[in-house]
């Protein structure tokens, strides 16, 4: 396992799955789009599990790192890199919570194939807390202008973003068909 995973790993066993802000608008979002399916990339420990509406019917959570500990009736988890999804087919969303910079920008060109709807949570790179990580972390996040040109270049279409501190940019793909978890 690459380092920075490993590291990201030592962090997210240690986030709690408290309401911090990024779910709240997740939530929300996945509420607004009705989405009764969701593939959560770059999960961790799956704490937006905790925050789901009760539309959603299936959960999935994918990541790198085995360290999902949410029990929930709909929720199940694929170890797996985000940035090769482990799904064929379709899910309503997929949701890239603090996710997307570790994962990589290209991802947002697979899992649009993967799902009608995309959604990107994060924290914006100009707040200084997010500059001190991002100096750990070697400057990886993109500003939201930065983001959304890249997911136009793959094809998606902006539906809506907003956020401050914490940001988010949603996004249409209509190229998704039926989804089952590769073997």
């Amino acid at each position: 396992m690459p380092r920075r995973y490993r590291y990201l790993a030592l962090i997210y066993r240690l986030y709690p799955a408290w309401p911090f802000e990024e779910y709240r608008i997740a939530s929300g979002l996945i509420a607004k789009y009705g989405c009764r399916s969701v593939a959560d990339v770059g999960c961790g420990p799956g704490n937006l599990v905790r925050f789901l509406p009760d539309s959603v019917e299936r959960y999935i959570g994918l990541d790198i790192n085995k360290m999902f500990r949410h029990r929930d009736g709909r929720a199940a988890f694929v170890e797996s890199d985000g940035a090769l999804p482990p799904l064929r087919g379709r899910v309503d969303c997929a949701i890239f919570v603090n996710s997307i910079f570790y994962i990589g920008v290209d991802a947002l060109r697979a899992y649009s194939e993967l799902a009608d709807i995309i959604i990107v949570v994060d924290i914006d790179r100009r707040y200084p807390h997010v500059r001190f990580f991002d100096m750990l972390e070697g400057s990886i996040r993109l500003s939201p202008g930065q983001l959304e040109e890249a997911a136009r270049h793959y094809g998606l279409k902006p539906l809506e973003s907003g956020g401050d501190v914490t940001f988010y940019e949603v996004y249409r793909s209509y190229r998704a068909k039926e989804v089952t978890i590769r073997s």
